[in-house]
């Protein structure tokens, strides 16, 4: 080997004895590598400069074999781990050492880090999809020992919930070479479902191909974002309902009609087994059930619940002054004097709310839950709520509607009373409206040619 080679080469190289293994040249890289000078190296034999566990190797018998690992010893005693090539030449050997302590150093860390991820990390093997290693967290997840997963397939511990899923994410991978941001589903041996965001980059072990995969676990950001997706759903469904409920009250039909229609709504939208409206008496001492609407094979108690004495359920009317609600998941919890009057109707679990009128206590509107022990949430009653003011709005209307009825009944009693011919005229003397007794034709010009006109020479009275 020529000497300006030697002496440029990277790689650290001894020249030893074959017999007694001393050395008789080192090139510079030695030197600069493990800190000596030459003549500290020249003429010693090579195990002095070998980490202890590896001076056995210098038997003849283990120069048969090509390539070793070495830990040589610097000056300052820090070892230098080598991978060796053994070339033997007559009564000599040359030992070509090539410095791997930063690739192991390296690799260790990475195995390390690999093992202590939190996310869940593997290393499968493209060709076939066994699976290498594995880290805990992810073992910790799918609940297999680490045993039952070495060397088995993805496929064979059924990992991924959606296989689908983990054939395109396959081909992407082998077509780009890594992956990000991918979102999957993984599913453990007792079914739990993980939401995850795989990241995934094919590298090189031993000159074979393996995808190194890493989840992170985003179940909490997935459930918290699919909670929302159900909430803003659920709004927009109870804004359809309240518009319902609303326009069935703005409809031509009766008072009675509109209320029963809305009650079969409410009913069915809560799938509650009763819907029910109560109406006070002028004196407020009494309550009678006035509209229901009952699930099916729920019995009725309309029929039974008339002139009911508030002074037998004082604390009925005491809850829903100062409380604004009777609301209960277990009647159980309720005053006694409530307990009586509904355990016969099979109550469990009830919400009431008052209805005002004008500002007024007028009665109320409840819901009845007589199959289950109801877990009434907050969306729940507010919604309930809502409807309350609904039909308290709805009343407040027939009211005004039945007063301006009656009203016009009254001013058409009187004009039809009085027995003189009325006209009915603008502020610009035009007709718009006569009244004659009796419907007597005491007229003498038809009704149409005066109506509209002004009380001038435009209408001919003769």
């Amino acid at each position: 080997m020529e000497k300006s080679i030697f002496n440029e080469l990277n790689d650290l190289i001894f020249i030893i004895t074959k017999k007694n293994h001393k050395i008789l040249n080192v090139n510079n890289a030695v030197l600069k590598t493990l800190n000596y000078d030459k003549k500290d190296l020249i003429k010693h034999n090579i195990i002095n400069f070998l980490h202890r566990k590896h001076c056995f190797f210098f038997k003849e018998k283990m120069f048969s074999e090509k390539k070793k690992i070495f830990n040589f010893i610097k000056k300052n005693k820090e070892k230098i781990l080598c991978e060796t090539k053994i070339i033997k030449q007559n009564n000599e050997i040359i030992l070509i050492c090539k410095n791997i302590s930063v690739e192991k150093f390296l690799e260790e860390k990475f195995i390390k880090t690999f093992h202590t991820e939190a996310n869940m990390a593997s290393i499968t093997r493209v060709k076939d999809g066994k699976i290498l290693d594995i880290n805990k967290t992810l073992l910790d997840f799918i609940g297999f020992q680490r045993e039952e997963i070495i060397g088995k397939t993805t496929t064979k511990i059924n990992i991924y919930d959606n296989r689908k899923q983990r054939e395109l994410l396959i081909k992407e991978l082998k077509e780009k070479g890594n992956l990000k941001n991918f979102e999957i589903k993984l599913k453990s041996k007792n079914g739990k479902i993980v939401y995850g965001l795989l990241h995934s980059e094919i590298i090189k072990i031993d000159e074979e191909d393996y995808f190194l995969t890493v989840v992170n676990d985003i179940t909490d950001r997935k459930n918290a974002e699919e909670k929302i997706e159900r909430e803003l759903k659920k709004n927009l469904e109870q804004q359809k309902f309240l518009s319902k409920i609303s326009l069935t009250f703005n409809s031509l039909d009766n008072f009675e009609i509109k209320t029963k229609n809305a009650l079969n709504i409410l009913g069915k939208h809560t799938d509650v087994s009763r819907v029910y409206i109560f109406e006070d008496d002028k004196g407020g001492e009494l309550t009678s059930n006035i509209f229901e609407w009952c699930n099916k094979d729920i019995e009725k108690q309309i029929d039974d619940l008339k002139n009911i004495p508030y002074k037998i359920i004082p604390s009925w009317r005491k809850m829903l002054l100062e409380q604004k609600i009777v609301f209960t998941e277990n009647i159980q919890e309720l005053p006694e004097d409530l307990r009586v009057i509904l355990e016969p109707q099979e109550i469990k679990s009830i919400v009431v709310l008052p209805i005002y009128v004008s500002k007024k206590y007028f009665g109320f509107i409840g819901f009845d839950e007589c199959v289950k022990y109801r877990n009434w949430t907050k969306t729940e009653i507010e919604l309930l709520r809502t409807i309350s003011n609904i039909i308290s709005n709805a009343y407040e209307r027939k009211i005004i509607e039945n007063s301006l009825q009656e009203s016009e009944e009254k001013t058409t009693a009187i004009l039809d009373a009085i027995p003189d011919l009325l006209f009915h005229f603008n502020n610009e003397g035009k007709f718009l409206d006569y009244k004659v007794p009796n419907d007597e034709n005491v007229l003498s010009v038809e009704p149409n040619l005066f109506l509209n006109k002004k009380v001038s020479k435009e209408v001919d009275w003769v």
